[in-house]
């Protein structure tokens, strides 16, 4: 006998006595209606924007905080690492933070399968986000507040507890806001639409993350008083993050609603049956592989920014901020590109194309320490026209850096644009197999995955750190990211050539 759960392919029907899925409203769901009034759409949209802003703060510059910065508690203003030892040691940090993101890894599923079953006045997917965006944003103001301003075991418990709690809550309140996109308009154009309006905010939010945080730390290097709290660069970063996350999830939540519950909101699975139906779906293993193997590449980046421009190129906060805003704006610049490419190539070839390009980009940035080769061409071609440097080598370097950054740009812009549409793809093959739409379970199993990815990335760069160096004239392991890195994301080429679908 099939197992108690188990769908009828195709049909709809449960094979232990499930009742089927009623017929879909009589749409059309290519047609230009909308569900939606433009503000609708702009109010859910911001939900997104955090997206960009917290994770960004989180994975660029919490390591860097917590290795190179010493903070002084009882009053006294924070000070600059040049004051005092690390908070925590690489090591330390990379298995604290690995961890905490192996625990969202493990939470995504379950909460998407909580998710797909809940049933409240409230909906079965604004529960989640309403209730865990307060934990949410306070986590992420709590773990800029060690509470010793020196080495201590004391502070890998605290960053434990709040950097653990950040990501649970992280899982439990992004897959259901993502997973209301499809259920909120059942119209495509519109979807897509709305989902163009999503990845503006989340890059905006990026950019801002990015430029203005190495900006606030830099300005506020010597630290300020609030309301009489001390408070430095990153203090201050945290606690407005903090508050803007907490806003923006509210008001998309206080605009948009859920459609009422209904027969065809009940999936009857197990979770186990829901699992392994999901691991079935032909495109879903090819598609979370590549995904989380690019995550990979890209957070390593992020992360190594800092420790390559102050302990490589020997510069202030504010460039490393700017450099990782840049790879962002450059990457905002292509996606008009990218969507007319996949849209004439396919997505499938136009995502393996960035897969390949970030791939070989990536092992360019190793060169920066001693032979920046290609800055060294910008400087001589600059020179033609006239334009010298007091520090030859170091605008070389800088030079490199930005050439590197706009040579990944198109297949970063890639990572952005697309998956969105594959994943879309991959739902509608489940629905095929099953009869059902789960979108949530789908987020949850991709969260496993890619989150299991992103947490090797604190585990891999202190690792790297910590066996060759990342000091001012010993950061061998800081340019050793780069090609790591891109190792990684040649193995998610390698799973999304097996992605069997042609556009």
């Amino acid at each position: 006998m099939p197992e108690t759960g188990e769908p009828g392919a195709g049909t709809g029907a449960d094979a232990g006595g499930a009742p089927a899925v009623p017929a879909a409203p009589a749409i059309d769901p290519h047609s230009d209606a909308r569900a939606l009034t433009f503000w609708q759409k702009f109010m859910y949209a911001l939900g997104n924007f955090p997206q960009g802003v917290g994770p960004a703060i989180v994975v660029g510059w919490l390591q860097y905080y917590y290795t190179k910065t010493s903070s002084s508690l009882d009053g006294k203003i924070t000070t600059d690492v040049a004051a005092g030892a690390a908070l925590l040691s690489y090591a330390v940090f990379g298995y604290i933070a690995g961890g905490a993101r192996m625990m969202e890894a493990i939470a995504n599923p379950i909460v998407g399968y909580l998710s797909d079953r809940t049933t409240s006045r409230f909906g079965r997917r604004r529960p989640f986000v309403l209730f865990l965006s307060p934990v949410l944003a306070l986590a992420l103001v709590a773990m800029w507040f060690p509470p010793v301003g020196s080495a201590s075991a004391t502070n890998g418990v605290w960053l434990g507890v709040t950097l653990g709690l950040f990501w649970l809550c992280y899982a439990g309140v992004v897959g259901p806001y993502l997973s209301l996109l499809p259920e909120i308009t059942p119209y495509l154009k519109e979807r897509v639409t709305l989902s163009a309006i999503m990845g503006v905010l989340e890059v905006v939010g990026m950019v801002v993350s990015t430029v203005l945080a190495g900006i606030v730390i830099d300005a506020y290097r010597a630290g300020v008083r609030v309301a009489g709290i001390p408070l430095d660069g990153y203090k201050l970063l945290g606690v407005g993050v903090g508050l803007l996350t907490l806003v923006c999830v509210w008001l998309a939540m206080r605009f948009v609603r859920e459609t009422p519950h209904s027969a065809a909101k009940e999936v009857p699975f197990q979770f186990g049956t829901a699992v392994k139906h999901t691991l079935r779906n032909r495109l879903f293993v090819p598609y979370v592989l590549s995904v989380s193997f690019f995550t990979i590449g890209i957070d390593s980046v992020v992360v190594s920014m800092p420790f390559l421009v102050g302990r490589v190129l020997l510069k202030n906060e504010d460039l490393a901020g700017l450099l990782q805003g840049a790879v962002v704006v450059f990457a905002a610049l292509m996606f008009p590109l990218v969507g007319w490419l996949a849209g004439r190539f396919g997505k499938r070839r136009i995502f393996n194309l960035g897969l390949g390009g970030f791939a070989a980009g990536l092992p360019l940035l190793f060169f920066v320490g001693t032979n920046p080769f290609i800055g060294w061409g910008i400087v001589k071609l600059l020179g033609v026209f006239g334009v010298a440097f007091a520090s030859p080598f170091g605008a070389a370097q800088i030079a490199h850096i930005v050439v590197v950054l706009l040579i990944i740009s198109f297949p970063v812009a890639t990572r952005f644009v697309l998956p969105r549409a594959i994943f879309a793809d991959v739902v509608d093959e489940d629905e095929k197999l099953t009869g059902y739409r789960r979108e949530a379970m789908y987020n949850g199993m991709e969260g496993i995955v890619s989150k299991t990815a992103a947490a090797l990335v604190p585990l891999i760069t202190t690792q790297l750190f910590r066996l060759f160096g990342a000091e001012p004239g010993h950061s061998l392991g800081v340019l050793l990211v780069g090609p790591v890195a891109g190792v990684f994301v040649f193995l998610g080429l390698v799973a999304f050539l097996r992605y069997p679908l042609r556009d």
